[in-house]
Formats: structure tokens, sequence, C-alpha cells
């Protein structure tokens, strides 16, 4: 096997496995997201009908005030996660990633298809380069949304290593 056909392959085998694990991530939150909304606005229905069903049913109005008190502790927890977790934005970002992916796979795939073994070994270098940058971004982005939210949670400024007392101009 050549030096190209071997980058070639190495690249391909790294592109393939990316997509792979930005699928897997990908559907993990989508699916995350969506249980959540969707608890949080069945959970928010069902608080209306709980407390509208209280003066139908005066005989179980303590036993429908709790029921409603309990889906309004499940849209709390779910809210508390979201704000946490932030599936929905890392979804979105899984998304963006995986399509990024996608694209450079597609490129790849056509060079290699038109130029095939002839193919110049930096612009498979390029290939690569490219979804280093990809995965950096991706990273990025998940630092960003993983990260801090609060001003409070930023790092405290340096401490001036100026002597008290001393004046500078």
């Amino acid at each position: 096997m050549s030096d190209v056909q071997a980058q070639t392959a190495f690249i391909r085998l790294s592109i393939d496995t990316a997509l792979k694990s930005q699928q897997r991530w990908m559907k993990r939150t989508r699916a995350r997201a969506l249980l959540l909304q969707t608890g949080t606005v069945a959970a928010s229905g069902a608080i209306t009908v709980l407390l509208g069903l209280r003066g139908v049913a005066p005989r179980f109005e303590t036993t429908l005030a709790n029921a409603a008190l309990v889906c309004g502790i499940a849209i709390t927890v779910t809210q508390a996660w979201e704000a946490f977790f932030s599936d929905r934005d890392m979804w979105i970002s899984r998304a963006r990633c995986l399509h990024e992916i996608g694209s450079l796979r597609s490129n790849f795939e056509y060079v290699i298809a038109k130029h095939g073994s002839d193919v110049d070994p930096t612009v498979l270098d390029d290939f690569m380069t490219q979804l280093v940058r990809i995965h950096e971004a991706e990273s990025r982005r998940w630092r960003e949304i993983r990260g801090p939210r609060w001003p409070a949670s930023q790092p405290a400024a340096a401490p001036s290593h100026q002597p008290a007392g001393k004046d500078t101009v």
C-alpha cells in the first residue's frame, strides 16, 4: 500500500468515525431535548386540567390539587435539567458539526474519485487539517454551552504585582 493510499484510508476512517460519533451524540441530545420539551408542555397542560377539574369534582379537590403540585414540581425539575445540560443547544451544535463533517466527507470523496492515487499528499493533509478544525470548533462550542453562565463565575482579575504604596508614572 502506498503512502497516499494509507493516508487516504486513514482520513476516510477518521471522517467516518467522526460522523458516526456525531450522529450518535446528536440523536441522544435530540431525544433528551424533545423529551424535556414534551414533558414540560404535557405537565403544564395537566396542571390546567387538574385545577379545572377541582370545581367539577369537589370530593377530589385535595387529590387534584396535589396532582397539579406534582406536575409543577416536574416542570421545575425538567427546566432545571435543561438549564444545566442545555440539551437543545447541544443538539443544534451537534447537528452543525455533523453537517460540516458530512460536507468534508463529500469533498474528500470527490477529490479521491477525481484524482485517485495521483492526489497530492498536501491536499490530503488539508483534509485532515479541516477535520481537526471541525473538532476544535465543536469542542469550543461545547465549552461555551457547558461553561460558566454567570458573571460571578468569571475568573478574578490577576493581582497586581505592584508593591503597596508605590506610585507608577
